[in-house]
């Protein structure tokens, strides 16, 4: 289903530029409130992930949980996730911000990184969070990407584990992301710093497993996975990472509802790979996608009435479940 929103951010701060880094600006911790802060560290395979769980102390059982997955680079604590986090936790969901392998305090615990695809690691830790009713997933960006590559690649299976998911400013099509970066270059480098200040970290902990894969630095984030992520996790290249990663070719055999946020002028995720699915949003009475002109990426800041208007939007949707709402309407 396609939506249409009023979202219009004040005129100040409608730049793209603006609704992209103002975020990651403004600090973010997890409020105070009636529920308890628990530390996990789910051990998946050869993974080990640290997970930060609020739950709510009073009627546990009856209320359903909300997991967090971050973006590339990120972590439980970006600011992103912490203020979706604090939204769950007014509105009575028990919240669980994962940390994906090497991220955060998972960094030492982890011989190999995460990537796009590696979406079992999310499935794990669900299973193991959970301790209300239902369980809710919500990714951001590359997180998002893993999030709807778990629900098409489970298909039916997906109903088992998770009532719902949404993703805000997903990336659908890697290979295009990455494309589409080098268009944007300061972002480009921006994170591309990140990922080679990771790996040499990485490299401290782990010599033997990453000495030698990168023997200069990358110009763009495409030959940083043709030199370390593709090889790391056994694909031929970083054109097959991306190829067998990428979530768009498997949003038809979603079965849970899924609302997808983007913004027409996000710098770091193209609108391409939306604007083919329309036809597949528009007969759908699964996937809902909310597309809006302005917001950035991962940005979406409104006024005083909605500061936070993706996060708004995403409870939202997460409560109409909850109520057995087919149709969605923001």
């Amino acid at each position: 289903m396609l939506l249409t929103d009023p979202f219009s951010p004040c005129w100040l701060w409608r730049s793209r530029h603006i609704q992209t880094i103002g975020p990651l600006l403004s600090p973010a911790h997890i409020a105070h409130g009636q529920w308890r802060q628990a530390v996990h560290k789910v051990k998946t395979g050869d993974a080990t992930l640290v997970v930060y769980s609020h739950v709510q102390e009073s009627r546990t059982a009856e209320r359903d949980d909300v997991l967090l997955v971050h973006g590339m680079e990120g972590s439980s604590d970006s600011g992103y996730i912490v203020r979706l986090a604090n939204a769950g936790l007014r509105h009575g969901f028990h919240v669980h911000r994962m940390n994906l392998r090497g991220c955060g305090e998972s960094l030492r615990l982890n011989r190999l990184p995460y990537h796009a695809g590696l979406w079992r690691d999310i499935l794990a830790v669900a299973r193991q969070v959970k301790v209300g009713r239902r369980l809710f997933v919500a990714g951001f960006s590359l997180g998002g990407n893993m999030v709807l590559k778990m629900a098409g690649d489970l298909g039916e299976q997906m109903r088992q584990d998770v009532a719902a998911i949404a993703t805000i400013s997903a990336a659908l099509d890697m290979a295009r992301t990455d494309l589409w970066l080098r268009r944007n270059r300061l972002y480009e480098q921006y994170l591309l710093w990140h990922l080679v200040h990771s790996y040499r970290r990485r490299l401290r902990f782990y010599p033997h497993v990453y000495r030698g894969l990168l023997s200069r630095l990358p110009r763009h984030i495409g030959d940083f996975d043709d030199a370390v992520t593709g090889p790391l996790h056994g694909f031929a290249s970083g054109s097959d990472y991306y190829e067998r990663s990428s979530s768009a070719t498997g949003l038809a055999k979603i079965s849970v509802p899924t609302l997808l946020i983007h913004a027409e002028d996000d710098p770091l995720v193209p609108l391409s790979p939306y604007a083919e699915q329309q036809q597949l949003f528009s007969r759908s009475s699964l996937l809902h996608l909310l597309l809006v002109k302005h917001g950035g990426h991962v940005g979406f800041m409104g006024d005083s009435k909605s500061w936070w208007w993706a996060d708004a939007r995403v409870i939202a949707f997460f409560k109409t479940v909850q109520l057995g709402v087919t149709c969605y309407k923001n």
